[in-house]
């Protein structure tokens, strides 16, 4: 039998069978009987390794991608950026049935799609019942994007753009009852029209799950309760303050919440104000995704 690929668009691809990928997994569907294998990954049939234990090699990838072309980055064992018919990627290996795997799957579905804007994937090889990989178009990450086009943050439209597609994808966690763990600005990934959203899936969680505490440089996107360990933190209202404290440093240059009691920042004034409001050092004080999309000074300005 021929490998189980999809392309992401509906064609497909010459020699092998495609899957048309819906909005919501259903085990059954997926009947492999000669799947992809890794060159250091197990039979079918035998026990499974930890996910963590099983690599994608640059031979993986010339075997498992017909328009593999040469790989740029390797970011950990499993993740790697790669150049796919002309077209830079990422390719992660994914455990099937997880969060993360049922997220990604939420592309296609129209619903669902106004409020999550994913990035496009190109391919996903079934490795066995347990395992895929999955090659997703590749975005800016905001930090470059502010590295090689500055002068961009300085245009009103842009500022609103990016601060309503974040409280849309923050929106769309909340509805689901989940919550971004890490929410930071490498997470912030941009497609090509420049439309955000956060990725880092694999850092989504039930909001029955808390928050973790994190050390070192991303500790500063933290809510103050997060950072103090205190009990029963409201991750929605975390989740609220790691996106404004991330704007309030692209926007004013430091991630400062008493940046409020600094001079006018003109047209910047009302878009200020909102993201002081979400950095509200008590979580009740800060307003839900819903309201920041739906607040006047922000709404009126919608460049959409």
């Amino acid at each position: 039998m021929p490998k189980y690929i999809s392309n992401g668009h509906g064609r497909p691809i010459r020699g092998h069978i495609v899957i048309f990928i819906s909005s919501k997994f259903i085990p059954n569907l997926f009947v492999v009987e000669n799947p992809v294998m890794l060159d250091n990954s197990i039979n079918e049939g035998s026990a499974l390794s930890p996910i963590m234990s099983i690599q994608l090699t640059e031979n993986d990838l010339q075997r498992c991608l017909a328009e593999f072309q040469c790989q740029l980055k390797t970011r950990s064992k499993r993740v790697k950026d790669v150049v796919v018919g002309g077209r830079l990627c990422t390719a992660k290996i994914i455990q099937i049935g997880t969060l993360e795997y049922q997220l990604r799957k939420t592309e296609g579905n129209t619903f669902t799609f106004s409020r999550m804007p994913f990035l496009r994937r190109i391919q996903e090889i079934q490795l066995n019942e347990n395992l895929v990989v999955e090659v997703m178009e590749k975005g800016i990450g905001l930090p470059e994007l502010f590295s090689a086009l500055p002068r961009l943050f300085l245009r009103l439209d842009f500022i609103t753009s990016l601060l309503l597609d974040l409280c849309k994808s923050v929106r769309f966690f909340h509805i689901n009852d989940l919550h971004h763990d890490k929410i930071q600005p490498d997470h912030v990934v941009f497609d090509l029209n420049l439309h955000a959203n956060l990725a880092g899936l694999g850092n989504v969680k039930p909001q029955t799950v808390k928050k973790e505490v994190r050390s070192g440089d991303f500790s500063i996107y933290d809510a103050p309760e997060v950072r103090q360990g205190l009990p029963n933190v409201d991750v929605k209202a975390a989740d609220i303050y790691s996106v404004g404290i991330i704007l309030l440093e692209y926007l004013c240059g430091k991630a400062d919440p008493a940046i409020l009691s600094m001079p006018s920042l003109g047209p910047f004034e009302a878009i200020k104000k909102v993201l002081c409001s979400m950095v509200h050092t008590n979580p009740l004080k800060r307003p839900t995704a819903s309201q920041i999309i739906y607040n006047p000074s922000i709404y009126m300005r919608d460049p959409q």
